[in-house]
């Protein structure tokens, strides 16, 4: 038996299959081409709306060591947030969204800035508990939750600001060499 969710995006998940912890399948994949599989993912549900989705790989490395399929994921579902919030905010009429890769001395950073509705304190604390959701009944609470597990087990971390009205933006980090065998449990 197979649980799988079908989000806005209209890309299938197994959620079994992210949901239990695995072994990472590292692979070095070119930065600009896993970019434009991720931007794709997501692109629909921008097409026709006041919202620009925009990306800088001005400064990112010409490769990545990830597991594509995990990461991509863990992306896809905070640009699906990062929609979500713009999509809310009816106080704006045109909205944006930079996604931005930098490599820095000792990380990959990942950068995800929305000037949707943002977020209050409480509701930053608690985006990565399980099943917490701010979008009542069209959230699972599974995706944000999902996404800081598939980012920790890269050794990465995530770190968020946020503030009602302004918007939000998601910074992950990720080690810039590729993880010692003894860590890809």
């Amino acid at each position: 038996m197979s649980l799988s969710w079908c989000p806005p995006n209209g890309v299938k998940v197994n959620i079994l299959f992210y949901a239990k912890e695995r072994r990472l399948q590292l692979e070095t994949v070119d930065t600009a081409e896993f970019t434009r599989e991720v931007i794709a993912t997501v692109q629909l549900r921008t097409d026709g709306k006041p919202l620009a989705l925009q990306t800088d790989l001005a400064n990112a490395p010409a490769q990545l060591v990830i597991d594509p399929e995990s990461f991509h994921s863990a992306l896809v579902s905070i640009l699906d947030n990062a929609i979500d919030a713009c999509l809310k905010d009816t106080q704006k009429d045109k909205h944006r969204i930079d996604f931005t890769i930098e490599k820095n001395v000792n990380a990959v950073v990942f950068d995800i800035r929305d000037n949707g509705i943002g977020m209050d304190r409480e509701t930053r604390e608690k985006i990565f508990t399980l099943f917490f959701s701010s979008k009542d009944r069209k959230g699972t609470g599974l995706g944000l939750y999902i996404a800081d597990r598939i980012i920790a087990q890269h050794n990465g971390q995530i770190e968020v600001e946020s503030q009602p009205g302004r918007g939000s933006c998601f910074r992950i980090r990720i080690p810039g060499k590729p993880l010692p065998p003894e860590n890809l449990s």
